[in-house]
């Protein structure tokens, strides 16, 4: 049968729920800070059935079917392909991109396919499965290929809200939905991965509290000297000490310990910095110096001293 597809524009200002427990919810846990998240709503649809076929499909099936598959988040899974539609080279293709995502530029990268949702909302569907996997917080793109309604979801969270405008995510699954309709699905989770590329690799601002250019401003510093440095900013409310988290997302971007991550904590306004190897002699003082500059707001200026103390 011949097959259409319509790619429906319609951008949205929506919310990932805190904990699942209000779909009004304005907002999403971000590494603790609540910031908005954009989400662009997409439907894939197909030439119908002849009115015979549609007419005997209402008389046999049930008006609300059950839910076949629920989404059970598993320690570093990043593909969940309920649909059953991913062969093996597919699923390997994919996870390999989703988890370089997650290394290298910390975001939280999920690709997951459903046949059936059982007259769940896609958005809603979309948006508890990324509290339920990352309890909402972090730098994270999500992917639902949704085989049941045809109403694909693309989920931005944190520095991938940022970076990736309007325009690159209506290009992206403009051709993500021709590549689904031909049938070419690891193409088309692929080509949505491919969006977090436009995150920096430095810089990971899963706070909202840089603008672009002084991320740019940021990202050129921290490049410029020998040692290889990244800078994560949140807003810690989460009651685990900073040096704790800075400690996860160390191990996740540095796992041979070679690297050095500045910490920026909004909330307490004070920096952190981890390391593998040694670290200057004098970085007490510096850090002292960074807190105070912190401490009035500056924080770019407070990142820049930390990072000109580090870049050897």
């Amino acid at each position: 049968m011949k097959k259409f597809f319509i790619v429906t524009a319609a951008l949205a200002v929506a919310a990932v729920c805190t904990a699942c427990n209000s779909k009004e919810s304005s907002s999403v846990k971000n590494d603790a800070a609540t910031t908005q998240t954009v989400v662009t709503t997409f439907e894939t649809v197909k030439e119908p059935a002849s009115m015979e076929t549609t007419t005997a499909a209402a008389v046999t099936e049930p008006a609300s079917k059950p839910l076949e598959h629920v989404l059970k988040p598993e320690a570093g899974k990043c593909v969940y392909d309920e649909a059953k539609i991913l062969d093996a080279s597919a699923l390997q293709e994919i996870s390999a991109k989703a988890e370089e995502l997650y290394k290298n530029r910390l975001i939280n990268a999920t690709v997951i396919t459903v046949s059936n949702i059982g007259g769940q909302d896609p958005l809603t569907y979309a948006q508890e499965a990324y509290n339920d996997i990352y309890a909402g917080r972090g730098s994270g793109l999500l992917y639902l290929i949704n085989n049941d309604t045809g109403r694909d979801i693309l989920c931005l969270t944190g520095s991938c809200r940022t970076y990736v405008t309007e325009d690159m995510e209506n290009e992206a699954m403009y051709w993500a939905t021709k590549e689904i309709v031909s049938g070419d699905y690891k193409a088309a989770a692929s080509r949505m991965l491919a969006l977090g590329e436009k995150c920096p690799q430095h810089v990971f601002d899963n706070a909202g509290v840089f603008d672009t250019d002084t991320a740019a401003d940021l990202e050129a510093k921290l490049t410029s000297g020998a040692n290889d440095l990244s800078l994560l900013a949140t807003a810690n409310t989460t009651g685990k000490p900073n040096t704790e988290i800075l400690t996860e997302y160390y191990s996740r971007r540095y796992q041979d310990g070679s690297g050095y991550m500045i910490l920026l904590d909004t909330e307490s306004k004070s920096l952190s910095v981890h390391s593998g190897k040694p670290l200057p002699a004098d970085i007490e003082t510096v850090l002292k110096n960074a807190n105070a500059l912190a401490a009035k707001g500056d924080h770019a200026g407070a990142a820049g001293t930390v990072i000109d103390a580090l870049k050897g």
